[in-house]
């Protein structure tokens, strides 16, 4: 099989990986992986050959990586890596650096992502790669908002945003959004979350990205958790999951129904919670997804501590918010961990245990400043005021190229004094329907 058929075969791979059709992509991609390695050098090339192999590697060990297939992705990580090291191929080192920062973010090893993202971003610079740069600092930005250093994650998710929006990447400047959203929902700013996540549901949409609308969705239903309107977050929730489901997306199954479990404590419907909850957790003990194990320890443990569960037992909550508070310390997790010193201090409370009570409560205030600080709330705020200026100057910019190119037009065709009035006469005609159309957007 020559060169040209397996490209078009690993092309294929790509935009049905890009709808959400991981299955057929990870045959297709498969294809490529074993007949790129007989090779002909009458009819394909070493070179070539490896090169296709390696990036059929790539796109294979990003479906074991959405699946939670950790052993898998380590696997073709380190044959991809060898043979971009041989041919020097970057994208490829970037490519597979990111995906080992992944699986080490979602894992909850935050130093060891990091690790890897920073070399990926150091090829990303080196060959000039913009649309590989900004896909690495969004990374970089989600492992600072996942540690609650949400001034350092605006930072990143900024430059992720101007360099897609540069190159007009519509894919990817929704997750940038989406990204910039998670922020405001963890800031406690749920209703400007929801405008960044319809946009970047809007742009999921249009583009048919299966999984991308549903990371939206679920994003859309802890906004909606956050105002309490319950209804309306296990509806996306659910739909969120059916997707994820679909794509046999273990993670992100685990994710949903958590949230769903979540829904179902808010409404004292504590059996449902219990059910939802011990399906997340059992996904995420498979997966070895410390920050996850600990979001569901921590749940547990709050639905044991109310008293207005019929099973309420402070033994079994404190056992639980205990285990949890250990792994968010130890993972550095601090956006959740103030959560959970204030949960122990309410049940210390409940039990009159008055001195654990006010240290837990201590502990409580004192990280929560330091993660919902001023200077978070200012720059996210300053972030909102730079792109709404950036939007008027665009338009503006389209407006006056439209304008000159009349002018020009006008100028070909008829004698001076009449273009003159005509563009008096157009712009003061014009205005101030593209005002009112600038202010509606």
């Amino acid at each position: 099989m020559n060169s040209e058929i397996l490209r078009s075969l690993l092309d294929k791979a790509n935009v049905e990986f890009s709808t959400g059709n991981h299955s057929e992509a990870e045959k297709l991609a498969t294809e490529v992986f074993e007949k790129s390695a007989v090779k002909n050098g009458t009819i394909i090339d070493d070179y070539t050959a490896d090169s296709l192999r390696a990036n059929s590697m790539l796109l294979l060990a990003t479906i074991a990586n959405i699946r939670g297939n950790w052993d898998d992705v380590m696997s073709i990580t380190g044959e991809a890596l060898a043979i971009a090291e041989h041919h020097s191929l970057p994208k490829i080192k970037i490519g597979m650096w990111n995906i080992l920062g992944n699986l080490y973010r979602l894992r909850g090893y935050y130093e060891r992502a990091l690790e890897y993202f920073e070399k990926a971003l150091g090829v990303c610079v080196d060959s000039q790669d913009t649309s590989l740069y900004a896909l690495v600092n969004g990374n970089i930005g989600i492992v600072h908002a996942s540690r609650g250093t949400y001034d350092k994650a605006l930072e990143y998710f900024s430059l992720s945003l101007s360099a897609y929006e540069k190159l007009g990447e519509q894919s990817r400047i929704a997750i940038a959004i989406g990204n910039i959203g998670n922020v405001y929902s963890d800031i406690g700013r749920s209703d400007q979350a929801l405008v960044y996540f319809y946009r970047a549901l809007a742009i999921r949409e249009e583009l048919g990205e299966k999984s991308g609308i549903a990371y939206v969705k679920g994003n859309i239903g802890l906004a909606y958790l956050s105002l309490g309107d319950y209804d309306k977050a296990l509806e996306f929730f659910y739909a969120a999951l059916a997707i994820h489901s679909t794509l046999k997306s273990n993670p992100a199954i685990a994710l949903s129904t958590g949230n769903i479990g979540m829904v179902y404590q808010r409404l004292n419907k504590y059996s449902k919670a219990l059910e939802y909850y011990g399906k997340s957790l059992e996904i995420r003990r498979q997966l070895d997804d410390k920050s996850g194990i600990a979001r569901i320890l921590e749940h547990i443990g709050t639905l044991y501590s109310d008293k207005d569960f019929e099973g309420y037992d402070a033994v079994k909550a404190e056992e639980y918010l205990l285990k949890a508070l250990a792994i968010f310390e130890e993972i550095d997790s601090k956006h959740v961990l103030y959560l959970t010193y204030r949960n122990l201090a309410t049940l210390y409370e409940q039990e009159q245990r008055w001195e654990e009570s006010y240290f837990h409560y201590k502990k409580f205030h004192e990280i929560k400043e330091e993660v919902q600080s001023q200077e978070t709330l200012h720059q996210a705020e300053q972030l909102v005021h730079e792109r709404q200026i950036a939007e008027r100057e665009k338009t503006l910019a389209v407006e006056r190229a439209r304008s000159q190119a009349t002018d020009d037009i006008l100028a070909n065709i008829l004698p001076l004094n009449i273009v003159e009035r005509l563009i008096k006469g157009e712009k003061k005609n014009s205005r101030n329907p593209r005002e009112r159309d600038c202010a509606v957007y």
